[in-house]
């Protein structure tokens, strides 16, 4: 078992357009989304990922990009998490001025 979810019948990756094309076969059986794509898994997922506070290398990893510039485009930082961020900074500068 390969953990892909589309394959050949001997188990082999689908090239993109194969992929895709039969993505679009499953999500037009399953219901009326006709603004749901697969490329639209990749955005859910990189947001899903930033949310848990991965950062933009793992995101290129994941998303199987070679350069951080492309994943950046996938995963723009939600100005929630950026606040999470910026607050969880706040809260270290604020520990390490306390033990001086």
């Amino acid at each position: 078992m390969t953990g892909l979810v589309f394959t050949d019948a001997y188990g082999h990756p689908l090239s993109p357009d194969v992929t895709s094309k039969r993505f679009k076969q499953l999500a037009k059986r399953a219901g009326p989304s006709p603004d749901f794509t697969f490329h639209s898994l990749r955005h859910s997922c990189a947001t899903f990922l930033i949310r848990q506070g991965e950062d933009q290398r793992t995101l290129m990893e994941v998303l199987g990009h070679k350069s951080l510039r492309a994943s950046q485009r996938y995963g723009q930082v939600l100005p929630e998490v950026s606040r999470e961020a910026l607050d969880k900074h706040a809260q270290r500068l604020t520990r390490r001025g306390g033990e001086k």
